[in-house]
């Protein structure tokens, strides 16, 4: 992790959750736009592969007095953050985003390894008339 901060408990479980998947070499905090200043929390860009992790969202955030100055939790933020995932997906990244409550439960992981599955095995499709 190249980040200067102290790493966060959510971001150590979900380092080792992707490296868990033995996909490639994962990046914390990757800027993907200059411009923009804009990062991936988790990246794993040979495969396009981008992880946000969603702090603040809770059913306890209203008992916490930092998380109510959050900048995803204020409409500019929310609407900046659309603009950056939408671009990702539009430039063939694949995003996923967990609160941290689900990296902290596992199902994030649980997401992941589904994922990385149902891609090596090519199973997932869409079905035509539903």
């Amino acid at each position: 992790m190249a980040s200067k901060k102290k790493p966060r408990e959510v971001d150590i479980l979900m380092l080792a959750a992707l490296r868990e998947l033995q996909i490639g070499e994962v990046f914390h905090e990757l800027r993907v736009n200059e411009s923009r200043r804009w990062k991936f929390d988790f990246a794993i860009p040979e495969m396009m592969l981008a992880v946000e992790i969603e702090g603040g969202i809770s059913k306890f955030a209203r008992f916490h007095p930092e998380w109510k100055t959050m900048r995803h939790q204020t409409g500019k933020g929310a609407a900046d953050d659309c603009e950056k995932y939408a671009t990702a997906v539009a430039n063939g990244w694949t995003l996923f985003r967990f609160t941290t409550e689900m990296v902290r439960n596992g199902s994030a992981a649980q997401f992941l390894h589904k994922w990385n599955k149902n891609r090596l095995e090519h199973s997932w499709s869409v079905v035509e008339g539903e």
